[in-house]
C-alpha cells in the first residue's frame, strides 16, 4: 500500500477511483475476449456455410492453404473457426457462456488443432527418419533395402520440386 496520507474524504475518493479503474479494465477485457469468440464464430460460419466450401470440403486442407495465402489468416485458425461453428452453431449453447475465452474454446475442439494428411514428400521423409534399433536384424535389413529405394525417390522428388 502507498504511504500517501490523505484525508478520510480523499481516501474514499481514491478507493472509488480505484474501484472504477478495476471495473473498466475488467469489463473491457471481458468484452474483448467475447469479441474474439464472436469473430471466430462468424469466421467459421462464413466458411462452413459457403456453398463452394461445402462442395470442395474434401479438399479443405488445400482450401485453407489458399485462403491463408490470400488473407494471412493461419490454416489452423481457419480450421478451428469452422470446427467451432460446426460444434456450436448457436453461441448461446457454448458451455461456460460469456465466461469463455478463445483459448478455452480451442481446448474443447477435437485435438485442439488441425488434423491434416501429410504430403507424400513428408511421408517419405518420415520413413527415412524411423529409428531401426528396436527392430529384429532380419526386419532391419529389409527396411534398410526399402529405405535406400525411398531415399532415391525422395531425392528425385526434392530435385524435381526445386526445378
Amino acid at each position: 500500500m502507498s504511504n500517501l496520507v490523505l484525508s478520510p474524504d480523499a481516501n474514499d475518493w481514491l478507493q472509488a477511483l480505484a474501484d472504477d479503474c478495476k471495473a473498466l479494465v475488467t469489463e473491457g477485457l471481458f468484452t474483448a475476449r467475447w469479441q474474439v469468440i464472436e469473430t471466430h464464430h462468424q469466421l467459421g460460419q462464413r466458411i462452413a456455410t459457403d456453398e463452394h466450401f461445402q462442395k470442395y470440403a474434401r479438399d479443405a486442407g488445400e482450401l485453407f492453404r489458399t485462403v491463408r495465402e490470400l488473407t494471412g489468416i493461419s490454416e489452423s485458425t481457419l480450421h478451428r473457426a469452422v470446427q467451432f461453428y460446426e460444434k456450436w452453431p448457436d453461441l448461446a449453447l457454448l458451455p461456460g457462456g460469456k465466461e469463455m475465452s478463445w483459448h478455452k474454446v480451442v481446448a474443447l475442439l477435437p485435438d485442439g488443432k488441425q488434423e491434416r494428411e501429410p504430403s507424400p514428400l513428408s511421408k517419405l521423409k518420415l520413413i527415412l527418419t524411423v529409428d531401426l534399433t528396436s527392430l529384429s536384424r532380419t526386419l532391419r535389413e529389409k527396411v534398410i533395402i526399402v529405405r535406400e529405394e525411398v531415399e532415391e525417390v525422395y531425392a528425385e522428388l526434392v530435385k524435381a520440386r526445386k526445378q
